[in-house]
């Protein structure tokens, strides 16, 4: 019977690999390589991306590298999926498609948002790249003045939080 040890260890070997191959497809990860993730489980925490010109830091959940070479930011949410991404989340990937563009000199296709039970993919084509960029330099024009910018909620909790409480007229709380 020395084959039965050599068969046992085979038939192991497979189940740990159906293990490790369910466990990748449930992390909602992309294939690849992870080059970059903000924990200190993988790799020394790594530095935020930044962008001297947009003065824009940020630092993504993961990078990764897939097979063909190409970067794909992904965000996770700690949160069950809506029925499609908030605005505030598209643009946070966004964000860190033009930190990878500007840091790594690749333009990513796309970046990822990884709900609990669900991934959403956003595109980064270059009129993706053009609506955020508005939007920052909509950000900055509002930074960089004396009036805060329209309120879009009823929700006081927010209000406290907010950035702009201190020079806002239209306090909640």
């Amino acid at each position: 019977m020395p084959w039965l040890l050599p068969l046992i260890l085979a038939a192991l070997a497979i189940i740990l690999l159906l293990i490790a191959l369910k466990l990748k497809k449930a992390s909602g990860l992309p294939s690849g390589r992870v080059v970059y993730a903000d924990t200190d489980q993988l790799q020394a925490l790594p530095k935020p991306l930044f962008d001297p010109d947009l003065k824009l830091v940020g630092k993504p959940d993961y990078v990764i590298r897939q097979r063909d070479g190409s970067l794909v930011p992904v965000d996770f949410k700690s949160m069950n999926a809506p029925s499609k991404p908030y605005d505030s989340h598209v643009f946070q990937v966004l964000a860190y498609c033009y930190l990878i563009e500007q840091t790594h000199s690749q333009k990513p296709s796309h970046g990822l948002i990884r709900y609990l039970d669900k991934s959403f993919e956003v595109p980064y084509a270059d009129e993706d790249k053009a609506s955020f960029l508005e939007l920052i330099n909509a950000v900055r024009e509002t930074e960089n003045g004396t009036t805060a910018p329209g309120r879009s909620h009823q929700q006081a909790a927010r209000c406290k939080a907010c950035g702009y409480k201190d020079i806002c007229d239209q306090k909640l709380a």
